[in-house]
Order: structure tokens, then sequence, then C-alpha cells
């Protein structure tokens, strides 16, 4: 077949296929003549911008036992940094003392 009857061939199914859709989507009743009247929604004010947004600043219930800075001292030790190296040609090596803490094998 030669490349013009290709396209030929492939407007002539696009086109049924178009044709497909619509009248399907008429048949169930996704297209529709018949548009509802546009509708206006009005929402009333906040009170003010300053009640809205609080004082930004969250506290735990009180007598609940919550220390962040005892669970960052207990667990900080196993903290390890790491930083990428290569070996590829022109790329230094990071020095091996730029760890700190103690790994965690």
């Amino acid at each position: 077949m030669r490349s013009g009857a290709v396209a030929v061939v492939a407007l002539v199914a696009a086109a049924l296929g178009a044709i497909a859709v619509l009248l399907v989507g008429k048949a169930v009743g996704w297209i529709d003549d018949d548009v509802a009247p546009a509708q206006t929604v009005v929402l009333p004010a906040a009170a003010s911008p300053a009640a809205a947004a609080g004082t930004g600043f969250a506290s735990p219930p009180a007598g609940n036992g919550f220390n962040p800075a005892a669970i960052y001292a207990r667990t900080s030790p196993g903290v390890v940094t790491s930083t990428p190296s290569s070996t590829a040609a022109g790329v230094r090596r990071a020095p091996a003392s730029s760890s700190r803490g103690r790994a965690m094998c």
C-alpha cells in the first residue's frame, strides 16, 4: 500500500472513531444541549487574618513527658554524616576523616 493510501485510511478511521464517540456520548447523556444556568456561591468572610492564623506555635498537652532535647541527646551519637566521592578522573575524593560520629554497623 502506498503512503498516500495509508494516510487516507488513517484519516477515515479517525473520523469514524470520532463519530462513534459522539454518538455514544449523546446516547448516554454525556453530551447534552440543556445546560443548567451558572450559580454564584457567596462565602462569608473570615473574622480576621490574625484570628485565623493563630499563634503559629503548637505545644504538646501538659503532663505527657515529651522532651525533644532528651530524644536528640539519646539518638544523636549514632548519626553519621557521609559525603559522596568518586574515583573518576578530575574529581577529588573526600578525605576518610570527613565522617562524624560513629558508624552503625
